[in-house]
């Protein structure tokens, strides 16, 4: 059979399949990312959780400012290590619910990672053709093990991986 005829007879993927397995990969997200959510973050990488744990506690303590005290490597204690967008966030979000402070991160986390999940849909939307193309690509980032830890994590990686994905999209349609 010439290869014009054959590529005509196979049948593409069923619409159902394609959103069964995004959905699928959605609730296998939930559970992962919900494992642990009670756990110190003396877990891994426990310098940095504990680091940006001590500026989110002390931004809910005494207010959000520029100049935020990280009391780790001694006076005067004021050592921005990173724009404190996370933090101030994790502090407002204490604050109005009344949730500890290291699950506000994670909640903070998890909602910054599952928000960058519109984003990359943008961004491969404009570049593949069918409009079910995409979810495949968005079925793999939300059972990614590596995206999976950092976004429980009381870190600001997730929500830095958010807004530099929105960036890219806003940047996209500017220049388009």
């Amino acid at each position: 059979m010439p290869p014009e005829e054959n590529s005509r007879n196979l049948s593409p993927v069923p619409r159902w399949f394609v959103v069964g397995t995004l959905l699928a990969a959605l609730l296998c997200s939930g559970w992962a990312l919900t494992r642990g959510w009670n756990n110190s973050l003396r877990d891994a990488h426990e310098f940095r959780q504990l680091q940006t744990a001590l500026s989110a506690y002390y931004f809910k303590k005494e207010g959000v400012k520029l100049a935020y005290e990280t009391p780790v490597l001694g006076p005067p204690w004021s050592i921005p290590m990173e724009f404190p967008l996370y933090q101030a966030v994790v502090a407002k979000v204490s604050a109005a619910t009344r949730v500890p402070l290291e699950q506000s991160g994670r909640i903070v986390s998890v909602f910054f990672f599952y928000a960058t999940l519109p984003a990359v849909w943008l961004l491969l939307r404009r570049r593949l053709p069918g409009p079910l193309d995409p979810l495949p690509a968005l079925a793999a980032l939300l059972v990614c093990p590596l995206y999976l830890f950092y976004s429980r994590t009381f870190m600001i990686e997730s929500t830095a991986l958010c807004l530099t994905t929105w960036f890219v999209v806003f940047l996209n349609r500017a220049l388009a």
